[in-house]
């Protein structure tokens, strides 16, 4: 009987945690990523300017420019350095022509930012080879 009372504790903790637990419920999906328009389509051309330096113009779409302020366009100059921001308003385009004769490939991304001041998805990551 007393080895039957040591159990009892433990059986009655058990038992309130079980029925304690109610149904999981849905997690609730962001709406930023809703609320203002993806990035689509980014592509790039390259070109050399009359000076000789390397040009990249690098162009994308939205779906639409409802709640959208502007545009933050993202670049890197190597895969293994931080990629520096640079502020798009009103343009749906951009020419880079910050580079040296090191330089042979640059990655891009642009990340939209909503009137709403929500920040949306960012579009997909471009690579670039400057040795064209």
């Amino acid at each position: 009987m007393i080895t039957t009372l040591k159990f009892l504790p433990a059986f009655f903790l058990i038992t309130i945690l079980l029925l304690s637990c109610t149904e999981p419920e849905e997690i609730i999906s962001p709406t930023h990523y809703s609320r203002v328009p993806r990035p689509q389509n980014l592509s790039a051309t390259v070109d050399t300017t009359d000076s000789g330096t390397k040009r990249v113009s690098i162009s994308w779409t939205v779906p639409t420019t409802e709640n959208l302020r502007n545009f933050e366009l993202y670049r890197a100059k190597n895969i293994n350095i931080s990629f520096a921001s640079r502020v798009i308003t009103e343009e749906l385009s951009f020419v880079d022509t910050n580079f040296v004769a090191a330089d042979s490939v640059a990655f891009y991304f642009v990340l939209p930012n909503g009137v709403d001041r929500f920040v949306g998805q960012a579009s997909d990551t471009l690579r670039v080879s400057l040795n064209q």
